[in-house]
């Protein structure tokens, strides 16, 4: 087949993309948009928070952990991190953030960070959260008696991508993506859904019949590399 229509939801690293056109044709289109909380009232409590040491904290996104930096001081906190792989780790362990204490535990998806957490026998969590932020991981610590309490710190903002022209392959960053682009598109039955873990993949699995491929990893490059792959394959069995 000619090279693949890939149209990806979100808007990727420009060398990355720059690369991923030398395989296939790649569109871009940002199917949600994150607005961080900045009123007075947050500014209040994140600072509280940013003045307690010694926490157990959680962190499912990098928007989350990119909230905190405006009150992140050259005080040391000493708070253990628990985080999923790729983007919120590489925020989370850039300088600027590193006062703030130590990645303890990372995961692929949040069921599993949610497990690290229970066997490290963690008492009480704060999560920084969006406010569209999945159950997974709360629901799981409560059941196992943990006290959680959650910081709003973003909120997310769906922005519908039409698709006029049926792609070959989509990419899925988030859950919420998912939802912004199915509410407004169908897909023909050939398009591959392409998903950045776990969960992305099960919310498309309960939005369209069609083929989902998962990340072998949570990055923008394992995403690319699995859309390379499914196609190379694609071509070779033919």
């Amino acid at each position: 087949m000619a090279n693949p229509k890939i149209l990806s939801t979100k808007k990727l690293h420009p060398a990355l993309a720059a690369a991923a056109r030398q395989h296939f044709e790649l569109a871009e289109a940002d199917a949600i948009a994150i607005e961080i909380i900045r009123t007075a009232e947050k500014e209040t409590e994140l600072k509280a928070w940013l003045q307690k040491p010694n926490l157990d904290a959680a962190f499912t996104s990098a928007h989350a952990a990119e909230a905190l930096l405006p009150f992140v001081t050259d005080q040391t906190l000493g708070w253990n991190l628990f985080c999923l792989e790729g983007k919120t780790r590489e925020t989370l362990v850039q300088p600027r953030l590193q006062p703030i204490g130590t990645i303890r535990e990372t995961a692929a998806d949040a069921s599993a960070l949610a497990e690290a957490i229970i066997r490290r026998k963690v008492e009480r969590l704060v999560f920084f959260c969006g406010d569209r932020r999945r159950d997974e991981l709360p629901q799981l610590l409560k059941a196992a008696g943990i006290t959680v309490d959650e910081a709003i710190v973003y909120r997310t903002v769906e922005i519908p991508v039409r698709c006029h022209e049926p792609p070959d392959g989509l990419l899925f960053f988030s859950p919420s993506a998912v939802h912004s682009f199915f509410s407004s598109n169908s897909l023909q039955a050939r398009t591959v859904c392409f998903a950045l873990g776990a969960t992305t993949a099960a919310t498309l699995a309960s939005a369209t019949p069609n083929r989902i491929v998962t990340a072998a990893a949570p990055t923008q490059q394992a995403m690319l590399d699995a859309v390379t792959h499914y196609f190379d394959q694609t071509n070779n069995n033919k």
